[in-house]
């Protein structure tokens, strides 16, 4: 499958079926997915760089809370920009990094409090009780899309994502949360290894490694969302049905145009 062939195919897919169709849905426009990651990462990548080149590992942790803000912030920046370019590779139109990015600071606001947010309340969850998280983090996948696609403020996201969530948790879990997971465990991986395992220790060293890794994870992650979010819609709203009108109505419309067009020619010994 291509990614023209995922932008073209409007239909329920399963949760291993949307894990593939987001890489498929990604891999054309990778490079430009990643710069786009970079540029929105870079507020919290330069912070964390600084405070390992100049105080190490002590400076890191120190600073850990306001640094996490900082992250979590820019995390959320990424995660917005990225799913208005995937949404336009989705429908199959021209992949705009730098608009996507422009759409998605134009929502900081809300992007950055529902980011900080959701996390949070996710976190709390994890950590009062692992089924509260999981709950909690399937009803509020789809905030990011929701933020920056329909333009919804901060309690109307959290709202709409519950709403969409209802009947599709199990597939949510399976295809974003297995993605997290095997994420967050390749990204603990590289902290152990160039950490301590390589005999290292080096707070430089680790910082570049890993987030160079999450600029290069942070597309496949946003993908497996934009998916997870229309297959929601194709579910629950018929969203599928909604394209395929607009489809037919645009064609009808050129038809007639073209025949109007037709229709003003001049005849032959006119």
């Amino acid at each position: 499958m291509t990614a023209p062939d995922v932008a073209a195919t409007f239909r329920p897919r399963s949760g291993t079926e949307l894990i593939d169709a987001g890489f498929v849905l990604a891999r054309p426009y990778y490079p430009r997915l990643m710069a786009l990651a970079a540029v929105a990462l870079a507020p919290a990548i330069l912070i964390n760089f600084g405070l390992a080149v100049y105080g190490g590992a002590n400076a890191q942790a120190r600073h850990w809370a306001w640094v996490l803000v900082i992250a979590t912030a820019a995390n959320a920046i990424a995660e917005a920009a990225l799913v208005a370019a995937l949404d336009d590779a989705y429908h199959g139109r021209v992949v705009d990094v730098a608009a996507a990015l422009r759409r998605a600071l134009a929502r900081i606001g809300t992007v950055v409090s529902t980011g900080i947010a959701t996390s949070v309340i996710i976190m709390f969850g994890l950590f009062l009780l692992l089924i509260p998280g999981i709950i909690w983090f399937t009803g509020l996948f789809a905030v990011p899309a929701v933020v920056v696609l329909e333009g919804k403020g901060f309690s109307a996201s959290l709202m709409r994502s519950s709403d969409l969530a209802r009947g599709n948790r199990r597939r949510i879990l399976l295809s974003l949360g297995l993605t997290l997971l095997v994420i967050i465990a390749l990204q603990s991986a590289l902290q152990l290894l160039f950490g301590g395992f390589m005999g290292t220790r080096n707070p430089v060293l680790t910082t570049l490694v890993t987030n160079a890794f999450a600029i290069v994870a942070a597309p496949i992650s946003a993908a497996v969302l934009t998916m997870a979010y229309y297959d929601a819609r194709i579910r629950g709203e018929g969203y599928d049905i909604e394209v395929m009108a607009g489809q037919l109505r645009a064609s009808s419309g050129a038809a007639a145009a073209t025949r109007d067009i037709g229709g003003l020619e001049p005849r032959p010994g006119a």
